[in-house]
């Protein structure tokens, strides 16, 4: 139908639903078909359209950002200033986004009534119906305020880091393994999920069958759990350090890679240090380190799970993320 000179397509949709469309192309050297998931989310009470994770993080971030300034007003004395300068040397990140303390709105899917005390000050666990259970890990608390604040600027949108539109997908999903607070959707294979969401949080839908670990306390937390045997290769320079290791390939440390490795052993899990986090960016284009492997990973079909619990002070929150792992294993 055209309108005032324009085309119109009028299209069926399913209200709280994903539902599919196809459009052909003529973009592309040939004309071709390209299927898109679409889901149109209202809210069954008042009839209002909900609220995207994106607008979500936005409307939380700025909210903080003014929390912050109405805390700081004219307090900021030279003495607070050079306190502030030295716990910013320390990694304090500042205005930013934060854990969430209660299950945040996330469209198209319901909060369980019942969720966990947490103790840790790095990790959330928060359970959704259906068996779903979003896991929120804190990756600035304790890192540097300048690599933060360029891993942020890069999240926000803009070019990605130069990569082609090809690479797009992955690009986001690098973003999201560099932000303040990465975010883990876990739920079962087949199982229906917003479209959309990968953009906002990194979905595991398939039980790792082949891990890559470089974390010390994650292979302690391993043996006890009796899941030893999913690792196929691991990232420690001395393996005669635990004899484990001794049988198990060797694919580059946490921040060398050896990807004809790790692709040869179907890698789908990659258990890291803390350290992964703190990486300088030494790349001649100035790209972030940790979005640029976790490009890579998405590219391979691989999970990155960064153990911070080496970071926590009490034995219940170095708990919490051993139970959060034993989520993503399933």
């Amino acid at each position: 139908e055209t309108i005032c000179g324009e085309n119109e397509f009028r299209i069926p949709a399913e209200i709280n639903k994903n539902f599919t469309i196809e459009a052909e192309t003529l973009a592309m050297s040939k004309a071709h078909w390209i299927t898109y998931e679409l889901r149109i989310t209202v809210d069954e009470d008042t009839g209002v359209s909900e609220r995207s994770p994106e607008e979500d993080r936005q409307e939380k971030d700025k909210e903080n950002a003014e929390g912050s300034t109405e805390e700081t007003g004219e307090e900021n004395t030279e003495e607070n200033t050079e306190g502030n300068a030295a716990e910013n040397t320390e990694g304090s990140s500042g205005a930013g986004p934060v854990l969430d303390e209660t299950p945040p709105v996330i469209s198209g899917l319901k909060a369980s009534e019942v969720q966990r005390e947490m103790h840790s000050r790095l990790l959330r666990i928060f359970y959704y119906e259906d068996g779903i259970t979003l896991i929120e890990a804190d990756a600035s608390a304790g890192i540097s305020r300048e690599r933060k604040k360029k891993d942020m600027e890069q999240v926000s949108g803009g070019e990605q880091d130069g990569y082609s539109a090809e690479d797009s997908i992955s690009g986001v999903i690098g973003g999201l393994y560099s932000g303040a607070i990465i975010k883990y959707l876990t739920a079962e294979e087949g199982q229906e999920l917003p479209a959309g969401i990968e953009k906002e949080y990194i979905v595991i839908r398939e039980r790792p069958k082949s891990v890559y670990i470089a974390s010390e306390e994650a292979l302690d937390m391993m043996k006890e759990s009796d899941r030893t045997g999913l690792i196929t290769c691991h990232g420690f320079k001395n393996e005669n350090a635990d004899d484990l290791l001794e049988e198990i390939d060797f694919a580059g440390t946490y921040d060398d890679w050896d990807l004809k490795k790790m692709i040869l052993k179907k890698t789908d899990l990659a258990i890291l240090p803390e350290e992964f986090l703190k990486q300088e960016n030494k790349a001649e284009d100035g790209s972030d380190p940790v979005k640029r492997y976790g490009m890579r990973a998405s590219q391979m079909g691989m999970t990155l799970w960064i153990d911070r619990s080496s970071s926590e002070t009490t034995d219940e929150a170095k708990a919490e993320w051993r139970d959060a792992c034993e989520i993503i294993f399933g």
